[in-house]
């Protein structure tokens, strides 16, 4: 007796049929697996435009990175133009102390350079300061009691020849470059000075002497 091995996936009971019913085994197209005309990718389905369906044809959004560097520049611009105008506000604010002396020629009696002097004429003398435009900016006065110098070599003999009285200004106005000190109250007998040479050196002026 013969045996016939039954062929795989028909049921052993039935009676196997080299003809049947032919199925096609080609699957449906869809629209996901149809490449675009692009070849980068699916389609949307008929009818949705290609450039509306986000992630299907739609272009990724780029950042403006040239936008963000003209913020950041304009906001250097800005702080440095806030600081410019910050220090010139500072500047036209500010006050100074200024120091000076005034060498007043002549001497009453022989005295020696570095001594104390006195001139009663000098006692309470006014001294003015004068901002650029004229206007008195600061005021001070002589005690009319000094320090014995030999300015001028007058005397061979190395007496002294002239006698000089400090002063100070205070609370002056930083706002100016330039200044006049005048002994007395009139700016047009004055010497002037710039603003520098009163913060370094002060303010010395000579008076009663060509």
């Amino acid at each position: 007796m013969t045996k016939t091995q039954p062929q795989s996936g028909v049921d052993s009971g039935a009676t196997a049929s080299p003809v049947g019913p032919w199925v096609s085994t080609q699957r449906g197209v869809h629209w996901g697996e149809v490449p675009s005309q692009s070849g980068g990718g699916p389609v949307p389905p008929a009818g949705l435009p290609p450039m509306g369906w986000q992630g299907y044809g739609a272009p990724t959004p780029q950042r403006r990175s040239g936008m963000r560097w003209g913020w950041i520049v304009l906001g250097v611009v800005l702080a440095i133009v806030a600081v410019a105008i910050i220090g010139t506000v500072a500047q036209k604010t500010s006050k100074m102390t200024i120091n000076g002396s005034v060498t007043v020629y002549g001497m009453n009696g022989v005295v020696m350079p570095g001594s104390a002097c006195e001139n009663p004429s000098m006692r309470g003398k006014p001294v003015s300061i004068f901002g650029s435009n004229g206007d008195l900016v600061g005021t001070s006065s002589l005690t009319g009691s000094g320090t014995a110098l030999d300015q001028w070599n007058t005397y061979s003999s190395g007496y002294a020849d002239a006698c000089q009285y400090s002063f100070t200004f205070t609370n002056v106005s930083g706002a100016d470059d330039f200044y006049t000190v005048a002994v007395g109250t009139s700016a047009g007998q004055g010497v002037g000075f710039s603003k520098e040479q009163l913060q370094t050196s002060g303010a010395q002026v000579t008076y009663g002497h060509a």
